[in-house]
């Protein structure tokens, strides 16, 4: 599903990070978002080769 306006984040930012700390990883980053879920949202990234990737972040806002 795509990501939910909330839970967006700076994706080209994402795919230089990636490019610097996993190796073989190559731009263009696809992201979806799972559904469901509890609390951490969770991500499927896919990157320019078709390697595929799963991402969990903290929720936006305060914690409780």
């Amino acid at each position: 599903m795509p990501v939910q306006e909330r839970h967006r984040f700076d994706e080209q930012r994402l795919a230089r990070f990636m490019a610097e700390h996993v190796a073989g990883f190559t731009s263009p980053v696809a992201v979806e978002q799972f559904k469901g879920g509890q609390s951490n949202p969770t991500y499927r990234l896919t990157d320019g080769a078709g390697r595929r990737y799963v991402l969990r972040r903290k929720p936006p806002g305060k914690l409780l």
